[in-house]
């Protein structure tokens, strides 16, 4: 949960959750826009990082179309 200021907090799976999230909506929408294909396989590249982290971290956590 973000902090008492709405910052992330480091470590927490649910602020990690929302921004996979985010992340996984930025290409869709790059994708929808007709965005450049390099554009959006250097998004999907970092999004790969980050889940690969994120399963690291917090393995089996997610919830809906963010179980990672």
């Amino acid at each position: 949960m973000p902090d008492e200021y709405g910052l992330p907090q480091p470590d927490n799976p649910e602020d990690w959750q929302h921004f996979m999230l985010r992340v996984f909506d930025t290409i869709e929408e790059a994708t929808n826009l007709g965005a450049p294909q390099d554009g959006i396989r250097v998004l999907s590249q970092a999004r790969e990082i980050f889940k690969t982290e994120f399963q690291r971290k917090f393995p089996g956590y997610g919830k809906g179309r963010a179980v990672w």
